[in-house]
């Protein structure tokens, strides 16, 4: 461990004193109160299983664990402790910190985190959602590709008043075989921690990484092989039960917070972001091409 750094990400400030990834701005920061973390024990009401991954809310003390990991807390003025393993890799530390503790803190600004990729099209934001591995990184690469700019990774934090969304990171966790799928020019390609396949893909950071608005939300659905791609938008209700479906570990947030909760915010979103169910095959071949149909859909849209 060594000085303490402060990195920007999500529109607040992240306080640690190891190297987070590439990727993150560190300019700016003076006003922008948000986690600081630091090392030290994580006591449990109830132990959790050390083969399962546990969480619990006691004391306005929000208690994470997993397996791989061990335990991490965070409270209500953002104080992040991390209780690892004796043989947790380094690079999982900066993974969840990035991942689930920016994510839940993101809920405890009531804000929603969604489990999305987003790029800028034309200075406007689109995201990816789906499940864990329906592509969503392998699309948003393949927009970049495509020339769109990166504007968050793995998680997005929406404002459910406004749709609009702070710049979270310029880097995309990819498989290797993707690089192989779509032109990029990255700036680094780095292991994320020891036995994880997918890389830290890094790219420039954008000159003007200002908060916007996001116009539309892509959710993948698959096809068979040969099937053409198509839009389906979602409207009223189940726009809300999919947009709540669609939040980062959502089992996690409605324990925290309560499913009616989560739901108002999510329904707040209803009339301001459009959503498409995008059904497509999983072709990585056909990847370039699929994202410039979503880039002429997107553009379409806001003619």
């Amino acid at each position: 461990m060594g000085s303490a750094t402060n990195y920007l990400a999500h529109g607040f400030r992240i306080e640690v004193d190891w190297p987070l990834p590439s990727g993150l701005l560190q300019q700016g920061l003076a006003d922008r109160a948000g986690l600081r973390v630091q090392m030290g024990e994580v006591r449990w009401s109830a132990r959790p299983d050390p083969d399962e991954e546990g969480f619990e809310v006691v004391d306005e003390q929000h208690r994470f664990y997993w397996p791989i990991l061990g335990s991490a807390s965070i409270d209500e003025t953002g104080l992040v402790t991390f209780d690892p393993k004796a043989d947790a890799p380094q690079g999982i530390l900066s993974h969840a910190v990035l991942g689930p503790l920016c994510a839940h803190w993101i809920f405890m600004q009531k804000r929603i985190a969604l489990h999305a990729n987003c790029v800028a099209v034309d200075d406007q934001l689109l995201a990816v959602v789906g499940s864990s591995g329906a592509g969503k990184s392998s699309l948003a690469a393949a927009l970049v590709g495509r020339g769109a700019v990166p504007h968050g990774d793995d998680v997005i934090s929406l404002d459910p008043m406004t749709g609009l969304v702070p710049f979270g990171t310029s880097r995309i966790k990819l498989n290797p075989d993707i690089l192989e799928q779509v032109p990029l020019r990255p700036t680094t390609i780095s292991e994320l921690y020891e036995g994880l396949d997918k890389r830290s893909v890094q790219f420039e950071l954008p000159r003007d990484p200002r908060e916007r608005k996001l116009n539309v939300i892509y959710r993948l659905k698959d096809v068979e092989p040969g099937a053409q791609t198509s839009f389906l938008e979602v409207t009223g209700f189940p726009k809300a039960l999919g947009l709540l479906s669609e939040i980062y570990r959502p089992y996690v947030a409605v324990h925290a917070f309560g499913t009616e909760e989560m739901l108002r915010r999510c329904s707040s979103l209803v009339d301001k972001v459009k959503m498409f169910d995008l059904y497509r095959p999983r072709d990585l071949h056909r990847l370039s091409d699929l994202a410039g149909e979503v880039i002429t859909h997107f553009q379409t849209l806001q003619q």
